[in-house]
């Protein structure tokens, strides 16, 4: 799924997600109980990639194919959804970043928000 990019948000200097891009990305969170991942990339623009969960329990958990981190160089920020808790992101999700170096968007379908966590911690995004 690629979304055009129009207007950045005014995020800071965190990232430079569009609105269509996030409404895009909150669209498809919200047609799954489970949670869903995928990957955003940096090539003349943010392309968001939905890739298939892979953990066993996809009600609360996301595995995407560690073979994508071998892009890391055009990987932007890897995304998932908290169908059922707040946006901020869990220890597993914690752990993620710190052994890969890869800021997380996480999207709450539950209170219809984003936080962006990178080394510098937790940031909200508004759409």
């Amino acid at each position: 799924m690629v979304f055009q990019k129009p207007l950045a948000l005014s995020t800071g200097e965190m990232c430079e997600y569009s609105t269509l891009l996030l409404e895009g990305i909150k669209a498809e969170s919200r047609l799954s109980s489970n949670e869903i991942a995928g990957v955003i990339f940096q090539f003349d623009e943010l392309v968001f990639m939905k890739m298939e969960n892979l953990a066993e329990d996809k009600s609360s958990n996301f595995k995407i194919d560690p073979k994508v981190i071998l892009l890391k160089d055009k990987i932007h920020s890897i995304f998932h959804s908290h169908p059922q808790s707040d946006a901020h992101p869990s220890e597993k999700d914690k752990d993620i970043f710190r052994n890969h170096a890869i800021p997380l968007l996480i999207y709450s379908c539950i209170y219809d928000n984003f936080v962006f966590f990178n080394e510098e911690g937790c940031k909200p995004i508004k759409v």
